[in-house]
Parts: C-alpha cells; structure tokens; sequence
C-alpha cells in the first residue's frame, strides 16, 4: 500500500465499489462517503470547534480490464479531485442530479475514520487510559460500513 503510496480510504472505496458492482450486475456504482468540509483557505480552520464533515454520493466506474492497481490509482486522484466539493449540501447536490426528488441518490454509506475513538480518547492518558469507549451511530442509509485506520491512513 505504502510502496503504491495508497491510501486506506482508496482501498476501501476501491473494495466497496467492486462488491456492489458484482451484487449489481453494473461497472458503474454510486456510494455515499464523508468529505471533510473544513476549508482549507479559512486562517485557522484546523483550531475551529465543529462537526465539518458532509455526506456525498461518489461515483466509482469498475474497471474490470485495467489492472487494479492503474484503477486503484485512478480512484484516488478522483477521491482527491472530489474533495473540491465537500462543502456542496447533499440537498444541492440532489437537486444538480437528473435523480428524480425523493429517489435517494445512493443506498449505501462507506465511512472511512482516520482515528478509533476508543484508541484517541485512551491516548490522552490520566483517568482517560484504562476507560472503554464505544461509538454508537445510526444513519437514514440501508446499509452503512465503518472503517477505522492508523491518523497517517486515509
């Protein structure tokens, strides 16, 4: 993965992508995955307090006759080009498709976490150490998958 200098998150997206286009019977597949929407030209965004994130359907084309690591490689300069539009409301986003209202853009969610919560939160020590945490999250999607990684990951 290092020696490809790919991520995490491309290996889990390029995964995800290949199982729902072999369920689906189509190369061309659509999930939903997490942006970041902090702004990197805002002075200081990394210091603000707030949930930054948005919800976004991507669009992976499996490429069954590229070799996969080419695909894969392809995947992730898409992952990064897409980030350009993490701050774009799901509701705009819906409105910009030729998806009829109310049909949802994407029935499943792929959430790929830099950090572990139980790992971040263990890692600050003191009374914090020996304590077991557990996220506990509930989406509107029918299908939702979590990936936890290493911070230097995805």
């Amino acid at each position: 993965m290092q020696e490809q200098q790919l991520t995490l998150n491309t290996l889990l997206q390029g995964a995800w992508a290949i199982l729902l286009s072999r369920c689906s019977g189509s190369e061309d597949v659509i999930f939903g995955t997490i942006c970041d929407s902090r702004s990197p030209n805002l002075e200081n965004a990394e210091s603000a307090v707030g949930l930054f994130i948005n919800t976004l359907p991507f669009r992976v084309i499996v490429s069954p006759d590229l070799p996969a690591i080419d695909w894969l490689k392809q995947l992730q300069t898409q992952w990064t080009a897409f980030q350009e539009y993490g701050n774009v409301p799901l509701a705009k986003t819906q409105e910009w498709s030729d998806i009829p209202r109310g049909t949802a853009l994407f029935d499943s969610l792929l959430v790929v976490e830099k950090y572990h919560i139980n790992s971040a939160l263990q890692a600050l020590g003191g009374n914090w150490q020996n304590r077991e945490f557990q996220l506990l999250e509930q989406t509107s999607f029918p299908l939702t998958v979590y990936a936890y990684g290493e911070p230097n990951c995805c």
